[in-house]
């Protein structure tokens, strides 16, 4: 105390020897504030602007602003900062780090963890290079700065890593024309044996089941809760059951290593625990550390920024204790009297990747540069690298490696196509080869996505043309329906009749007893859906999909199959974008819905003004105090014959809402589970509505095609991931995925000819039919300089409508040259725009691609830009 008492004495004696000083300047220069680019002005002469790049600029001269009548929360006058953003006290930095006064005016980081050498938080959960799995593979770095294991084997349904002679449980020719299957005999062992009453295809007893429903060794399965990805089924050790197996979560429910264990100490002398929390980097966070707010371990006497004299405040001296000066205006950022060459807080360094931090009263310090082999560690220059990091996973299957080349760019480095794909084009080990006998008058025939092989009746071999399908051939089928097989008479073929005990017929299905159908389960009508649900019976993938209606008006919404395909274009796709259309290899392990049509003018009108009439009681939402605000009904840029303006003379209810933000987009969202009875999938903060263009819905005015200043915005908004229960924005590789409907051409309609302008084939001077894109799409060739009706093209195979062409959707990601692939990728955590896909009907035909990707920010309003929802339906 003593000690404290001298150096506060110390202080005052000085300012006051100072303060008498006659040739003693104590003014301090004011910064400069940070500069950000003009809204760039849109014409409105019809074309979509492209993608642009907006930046911004700050000075970086550190002096110090006038008095306020505000005290920090470290004793200063200034707004706290953290690399030139506004920041918090306390509040989490870095790799776990957490934010702590850094002089009066600044903050600076502590407790933070290195980057790992992926470029992600926390430790490895596995060394890069060495072998992991139990069906050899290698850890790669992935894309979410954590290693992968690449390369390894999905494991065989008896539970080794060799492909086996047949599928366990599938039939086989025994002795004496017994029906007979393949069954484990070990791991990489089956052998075709008649089952004996009760025996199963594991080699043990009982009936194999995989949540209530008949299954087989080898088949693929989720669990979304335990497992990263997908899983196989293999058989228990007791070969009584069977066990969904694959990558393990860990314990905070993610599928990287944690930066500590739950339960074990950390933090300031150990004195906190490790406790999982998802949302921290790393997945877990430092509870309990006692850590001050000058980052220190010990006690403070007095809080920084709190008030104890006549404008004066305590300010951190050291990391354990604070003093009481005079409050900032007369002091500089680090407590003293000088000016400062630099301001603390900004970047600095060879690359700009450390931070300035006072080391005196008077003096700033560039700390924590990582030098250039952060940025570009192939040739140690400060040029980023793009495409992920050296020894990162990469090309077909993902079983390449990335290497540094000449340019210097990464280079992937990997075996031949032949030698990664499997027989049937996939990326995992098949259980037989394709196309040779596996059974009487059966084949191996590949699954649907390539990743396996199916024992099949092949009536082209020889002597089995006129062989009738027999209950033996149906074994799989009847048990995926629940049904049980009735042989045919007369040499008529098997088929799958009642259900199996403990099922009953519900909706054209064997439900199991006293079960329901829910969303995502097959169906042949709507009549065996729930309520609020519907059958698309006129597409492939016919699962019950929500319907929503608001005002009379029906949103249907059409099922998505999870699993896994190629997202970006092939090298020779006519309009290719190589820099930010490179291919990519994506895995979707949990089944969704889209949205069957983008979000009309009527629907946007009817969900609005159902959410405006609710008591004030009921209109609740994150991301506004006090009472949500009433929200704008009609955005849209009413075109009727002319696309040369915008007119108010009337909205278009079933043409396609625009002139709508991404903002507005994310608004609309919650608003609809919230009225649907669902958790909103986003929180905001800091939200601001006034009137006309500042408000949701505010559209751009009575004339304007497009808006950007003065539009609606919140200060952030965060998003759980996927698995939320509400409607949302698709990701990027969702969209992809729904948009192709299972093709692979440039458009779901076929590939583009190369022709680089419109081409007459009616004889009215645009395209009406006749070419893939003009049968889909509505875009400039066809459309008249406007927007049509929506689901007046054709459909894809999946059953939506105007996936490309008419407007552009908005999508979660952010935007960035980058193309990330691997598991449920939600794309880059940086960046100023957000990803559109699609085109409109303003757009050329290069644009009109399923591949084809476009940015805009946030707060962007166009007549060409809407959207479209999407929801998670776990399989």
């Amino acid at each position: 105390m003593v000690s404290l008492l001298r150096r506060r004495s110390g202080w005052l004696l000085l300012l006051a020897f100072l303060a008498a000083q006659p040739g003693c300047n104590t003014d301090i220069e004011a910064p400069h504030e940070e500069e950000s680019g003009a809204d760039a002005t849109v014409p409105d002469s019809g074309a979509e602007p492209d993608v642009s790049d907006v930046e911004e600029s700050s000075d970086d001269a550190g002096g110090e602003s006038q008095p306020v009548p505000v005290v920090n929360a470290c004793g200063g006058a200034q707004v706290l900062q953290w690399r030139g953003s506004r920041a918090e006290l306390l509040t989490p930095c870095g790799c776990g780090g957490v934010l702590v006064c850094n002089g009066s005016e600044a903050l600076r980081c502590v407790g933070e963890d290195p980057v790992n050498a992926c470029g992600g938080c926390g430790a490895l959960s596995g060394e890069i290079g060495a072998s992991c799995g139990s069906c050899g593979g290698t850890w790669l770095c992935g894309p979410d700065g954590d290693a992968l294991c690449v390369g390894e084997s999905r494991a065989n349904g008896c539970g080794g890593c060799g492909p086996l002679a047949g599928a366990p449980g599938r039939s086989c020719d025994g002795e004496d024309d017994q029906e007979s299957a393949w069954v484990c005999m070990a791991a990489d062992d089956v052998s075709c044996r008649a089952l004996a009453d009760g025996g199963n295809a594991c080699g043990g007893t009982g009936a194999l089941e995989h949540g209530g429903i008949p299954a087989l060794p080898g088949e693929a399965c989720a669990d979304a809760d335990r497992l990263c990805g997908p899983g196989v089924l293999e058989c228990s050790a007791d070969r009584t059951a069977l066990v969904c197996t694959g990558t393990a979560r860990n314990a905070a429910g993610g599928c990287g290593a944690l930066r500590g264990v739950p339960g074990d100490p950390c933090g300031c002398g150990d004195q906190g625990t490790w406790v999982v929390d998802a949302a921290q980097a790393g997945g877990v966070r430092c509870a309990g550390d006692p850590r001050n707010a000058c980052g220190g371990c010990e006690g403070l006497r007095n809080e920084p920024g709190g008030i104890c004299g006549a404008d004066e405040a305590y300010v951190c001296v050291g990391e354990n204790s604070t003093i009481c000066l005079p409050r900032g205006g007369v002091r500089n950022a680090c407590g003293g009297t000088e000016p400062l060459e630099f301001r603390p807080g900004t970047s600095c360094g060879a690359c700009e990747t450390g931070v300035r931090r006072c080391v005196g009263v008077d003096e700033v310090a560039c700390a924590d540069d990582a030098g250039p082999a952060a940025f570009n560690p192939c040739d140690q220059s400060c040029t980023p690298l793009s495409g992920g990091v050296p020894d990162g996973a990469c090309g077909l299957c993902l079983a390449g490696v990335l290497a540094c080349g000449d340019g210097p760019v990464l280079v992937c480095e990997e075996a031949p196509e032949s030698e990664i794909r499997n027989a049937c084009g996939g990326c995992q080990a098949l259980s037989g080869e394709p196309g040779t006998p596996c059974g009487r008058c059966r084949t191996w025939t590949c699954s649907d996505d390539g990743e396996s092989v199916r024992c099949e009746v092949d009536p082209a071999l020889p002597g089995c043309a006129t062989e009738p399908v027999r209950c033996s051939d149906l074994r799989a089928e009847c048990s995926a329906e629940n049904r049980d097989c009735a042989e045919g008479v007369g040499g008529a073929d098997a088929v799958c009749g009642g259900c199996l005990d403990g099922f009953e017929e519900v909706g054209g299905q064997c439900m199991a007893a006293g079960g329901s159908v829910n969303l995502g389960s097959v169906c042949t009508s709507d009549t065996g859906c729930p309520p609020g649900a519907w059958c698309p019976t006129d597409t492939t993938e016919r699962r019950c999909s929500p319907r929503p209606s608001v005002g009379g008006l029906e949103m249907p919404f059409q099922w998505v199959p999870r699993g896994t395909f190629t997202m970006g274009s092939p090298e020779d796709e006519v309009g290719r974008r190589a820099e930010r259309e490179e291919q990519v290899d994506v895995v979707l392990t949990r089944s969704y819905v889209v949205q069957r049509t983008s979000v009309t003018q009527g629907q946007w009108e009817a969900v609005i003004a159902a959410w405006n009439a609710l008591p004030s009681h009921e209109r609740q939402m994150s991301g506004w105090t006090g009472e949500t605000p009433a929200f704008g009904t009609t955005p849209s840029c009413f075109l009727s014959t002319s696309g040369t303006s915008c007119t108010t003379s009337g909205s278009n209810p079933n043409g396609p809402v625009e002139r709508v933000s991404w903002w507005d987009a994310v608004v609309y969202a919650n608003i609809l589970s919230l009225l649907e009875g669902l958790e909103p999938c986003y929180t905001l903060s800091g939200c601001r509505t006034g009137t006309g263009l500042a408000r949701v819905g505010g559209g751009c005015g009575a004339t304007s095609n497009s808006c950007t200043s003065g539009t609606f915005s919140c200060d952030s908004v965060s998003f759980p991931g996927p698995s939320c229960a509400g409607y949302r924005l698709p990701t990027e590789a969702e969209w992809e995925r729904a948009a192709r409907g299972g093709t692979t051409s440039a458009t779901y309609g076929g590939d583009l000819d190369g022709t680089s302008g419109c081409v007459t084939l009616d004889g009215a001077g645009g395209i009406s039919s006749g070419t893939p894109l003009a049968d889909v799409a509505w875009y400039t060739c066809n459309s008249g300089g406007r927007t049509e009706v929506v689901s007046s093209r054709a459909p894809n195979a999946w059953g939506l409508y105007d996936m490309l062409g008419n407007v552009w959707d908005w999508t979660w990601n952010r935007f960035s040259d980058l193309h990330i692939g691997g598991t449920d990728p939600e794309g880059s955590s940086t960046g100023a725009r957000q990803v559109r896909r699609g085109g409109s009907a303003f757009s050329s035909a290069p644009s009109v691609r399923v591949a084809s990707r476009g940015g805009d920010t946030r707060d962007h309003r166009s007549r060409g830009i809407g959207f479209r929802l999407a929801r998670t339906i776990e399989p």
